[in-house]
């Protein structure tokens, strides 16, 4: 099991790189971390995605905003990802 960890009302601007595996916020690989929360963040001018979960399970993601990003937004990478919750993100201009 992962760590759960709190990730509330940041904003992140020009956070991601035009590079793979670059991005804003990036759960990755942390197997089982219930508990975890990123909620109410605004993510601007991301050159790649926004929130992108990989590997990782049971983590929420609610409330968030992101304005004039590149590429997917609020990204469940492999498929494989089991209990995530995403609930009310906004993308927009993407």
């Amino acid at each position: 099991s992962g760590v759960a960890q709190m990730l509330r009302g940041a904003e992140f601007n020009n956070f991601g790189q035009k590079v793979a595996n670059r991005f804003a916020v990036h759960l990755h690989m942390n197997t089982d971390i219930d508990g975890t929360v990123i909620s109410k963040n605004l993510i601007r001018n991301s050159n790649r995605r926004c929130i992108n979960i990989k590997g990782t399970h049971n983590a929420t993601i609610y409330d968030n905003v992101a304005y004039n990003t590149k590429g997917h937004c609020f990204v469940l990478d492999d498929g494989k990802e089991e209990g995530n919750t995403l609930e009310r993100n906004l993308g927009a201009r993407t």
